[in-house]
């Protein structure tokens, strides 16, 4: 994906350079790079800023450019993070002989940010597999420029993969995804952490006000005196009774000693 990206990009580049005489004098594109070499995703980040960057080095030094015009790229660190992408791009935006040729923000949010900004400024905003989905409309986001995909590439591959696991999408009920045995697709079940935490006693369940009322009346009995026994043994009074980590500590000793999973 990296490599078509660049070439898409690379191709915009000459087709500018050949047009536009200023560009040829000044024999130099400057190209900024907003990447995320810090951060929650700088695993993913780093290997592709270094992509990039050899990208550009291999053309400079194997081709003499594109077009006889030499690339002048600079890195600005975003962390991943939308305020630090906008300033990045204010920044850099008006750098160097011609301005940014194009801006690749690498995170959607950055994305939404700079796609109210780039039609002001006529910098194109090249995205490929994240960003705004509807901006594959040229005529409502005409400098919006999406290359191998959106969201809605991603979803549309999903659901054309999970019809044709169920036997074609036009063997589906009235265009809507159903397991062969007629019945709906069934949900991803929740995970066995999640089962457990809600079946902790006291906990409130979804669309309930609480799920004590669920279990037999012997068991909320046994609970409640061994709870009350924990609270003795313990030394805890009345008042500290009611303290949230004093009822949790307590209710972690009544769950133990009745033999239920812990949450």
């Amino acid at each position: 994906m990296m490599k078509f990206t660049l070439a898409f990009a690379a191709a915009a580049l000459g087709v500018t350079a050949m047009a536009e005489p200023a560009l040829a004098q000044a024999n130099e594109q400057f190209l900024p790079s907003l990447v995320y070499r810090t951060g929650p995703y700088a695993p993913n980040g780093i290997p592709f800023a270094d992509g990039v960057s050899d990208y550009w080095t291999l053309l400079n030094e194997r081709d003499g450019g594109i077009n006889g015009v030499k690339i002048s790229p600079e890195e600005c660190e975003t962390g991943y993070a939308t305020d630090k992408g906008v300033e990045c791009y204010e920044r850099l935006k008006s750098k160097g002989p011609t301005g940014a040729g194009y801006f690749s923000p690498l995170s959607t949010g950055i994305t939404f940010a700079l796609t109210e900004k780039v039609p002001g400024d006529k910098i194109p905003l090249l995205t490929m597999g994240y960003g705004r989905s509807e901006s594959k409309n040229g005529a409502v986001f005409p400098w919006n420029f999406i290359a191998v995909g959106s969201y809605w590439t991603a979803a549309d591959v999903a659901v054309q993969h999970i019809a044709h696991e169920l036997g074609g999408i036009d063997k589906q009920h009235q265009g809507k995804l159903t397991a062969r045995s007629g019945s709906p697709v069934p949900a991803t079940p929740s995970s066995p952490a999640a089962v457990r935490r809600r079946a902790r006693p006291g906990r409130r369940a979804p669309g309930t006000r609480s799920d004590r009322g669920r279990r037999p009346r012997a068991l909320r009995a046994r609970w409640q005196t061994l709870r009350a026994g924990c609270f003795r043994r313990r030394g805890l009074g009345c008042d500290r009774c009611r303290r949230p980590a004093a009822a949790r500590a307590a209710s972690r000793c009544a769950d133990r000693r009745a033999g239920l999973p812990a949450g």
